[in-house]
């Protein structure tokens, strides 16, 4: 996401591409997958950070916090580092979704290594 807030046609794509790589998404239909992503843009440009934390905490059931939080850390780290806007929505995020801040970390290393490859 840009300084602006606006998500680019990479940004996208990128996000189209590890959702779908997902179990859980697999097998939806590239239209359906693509409204799904629309949406989410469109919450993340529309909204505050804040406001986007408290609807993501009362979607996503608990077995999924950390997988969701992993996905989100990848698209922040697709291009090997963060900003510090960056930063304090993973850590708002995070504590939103309530995951300690050591399962955070360990989450957000595990993908600075993944994009190292």
């Amino acid at each position: 996401m840009n300084a602006n807030g606006h998500v680019s046609r990479q940004e996208l794509a990128r996000a189209h591409h590890l959702i779908w790589s997902t179990r859980r998404f697999r097998h939806k239909s590239g239209e359906a997958l693509g409204r799904l992503v629309d949406r989410a843009k469109t919450k993340l440009e529309g909204e505050d950070a804040a406001s986007v934390i408290v609807a993501a905490t009362k979607r996503i059931p608990t077995t999924l916090r950390l997988p969701a939080y992993t996905i989100v850390a990848d698209l922040l780290l697709a291009e090997g580092g963060i900003d510090a806007r960056e930063k304090r929505f993973l850590e708002r995020l995070a504590s939103g979704l309530r995951l300690s801040p050591s399962r955070a970390r360990e989450a957000v290393a595990a993908m600075l290594v993944k994009n190292q490859l």
